[in-house]
């Protein structure tokens, strides 16, 4: 008399595309995610899990390493195809209690018993907890990857935003897929130090340029760090206004100065380092004839960010005396 367990096992050899095709219609109707995917490939993807799923329970044993990769691949693919990891798992659960059904169903027609149907069931479900570990793990992966794509390409758009490299079909197109409006303004930056992004408002967008952090953010809040800020504009605009911002901060580095700058904020500064001639000029004009210490007083409140206190304090003088010297 043929084994009822082994009978069991051969029915849901012979219709595994029967269960494959109802957990299918199932995630179709209810996942918006599984309601994308291409029907046949997606039968046929299931299918094969199916396959590996009564290869185990005939085998009464768990994956091994190259199952587990097959798990993993499983995993990946879906993430690949956008269906997010909740999802995915709840996913799993359906198609595993579609399966233990058919097990019960087929188990108890071949007069399989009620013991060995539970022991059975228990080692479907240990089954089924391996194999959810390796899709689980093929989807973070494959998350992690398409996040580091994706962060690579919003760089990679940032740098052909600000240095107007981008034809105006390219600009309107790679902008929605950011989700950017083309009517919208934003304000380019340019700086030095990572720790001045955090006061940025949204949507912010990063590259380097030449060691630099800059990019176009929503709003450009007060920091103590130094920053070079261009005037808001479309993106289509962006690249002559971050042109002003990198001025704004390569002007307000070599002055020493702190904090938030815009071009027009800074007077003739930005002048005076861009034209050498013009700087020497300025300089004879203005500071050819001044009394030696009153250039002392003012170079030191200068390499102080322009606070009294402090250069008093590094001259050994009184405040008072600073502040008559400055308005000499």
């Amino acid at each position: 008399m043929a084994d009822p367990w082994r009978l069991t096992i051969e029915q849901l050899i012979a219709e595994r595309a029967d269960y494959t095709s109802e957990v299918v219609g199932v995630l179709r109707a209810e996942g918006a995610g599984y309601a994308r995917l291409d029907a046949a490939e997606f039968q046929r993807q299931l299918s094969g899990m199916f396959q590996l799923n009564t290869d185990l329970l005939a085998g009464k044993r768990l994956p091994d390493p190259d199952e587990m990769r097959m798990c993993r691949d499983y995993g990946r693919r879906r993430a690949e195809q956008g269906i997010e990891l909740e999802e995915l798992l709840h996913g799993n659960r359906i198609a595993f209690r579609v399966y233990l059904r058919w097990i019960q169903q087929i188990g108890l027609a071949h007069g399989v018993s009620d013991q060995v149907l539970l022991e059975q069931t228990n080692y479907v479900l240990d089954v089924s907890d391996q194999l959810s570990q390796g899709f689980t793990a093929g989807h973070h992966q494959a998350g992690l990857e398409l996040a580091r794509l994706d962060e690579q390409e919003r760089s990679e758009f940032t740098r052909a935003v600000l240095l107007g490299a981008l034809s105006p079909a390219d600009l309107g197109a790679r902008a929605a897929r950011h989700g950017l409006d083309l009517a919208a303004t934003h304000v380019p930056f340019r700086t030095r130090t990572a720790a001045a992004l955090s006061q940025f408002g949204d949507p912010l967008f990063i590259t380097k340029l030449d060691g630099e952090h800059c990019g176009f953010a929503g709003s450009v809040g007060r920091t103590r760090h130094t920053v070079g800020r261009g005037p808001a504009s479309t993106l289509d605009r962006l690249p002559a206004a971050f042109s002003q911002a990198t001025r704004a901060l390569h002007t307000a580095l070599a002055f020493g100065r702190s904090g938030v700058h815009e071009l027009a904020d800074l007077g003739l500064l930005p002048a005076v380092l861009a034209d050498s001639e013009t700087g020497e000029l300025l300089v004879e004009r203005y500071l050819g004839k001044a009394d030696p210490t009153l250039i002392e007083t003012l170079q030191a409140y200068l390499d102080n960010n322009r606070h009294v206190d402090h250069t008093a304090t590094a001259l050994s003088l009184h405040a008072n005396t600073v502040r008559y010297r400055l308005k000499a």
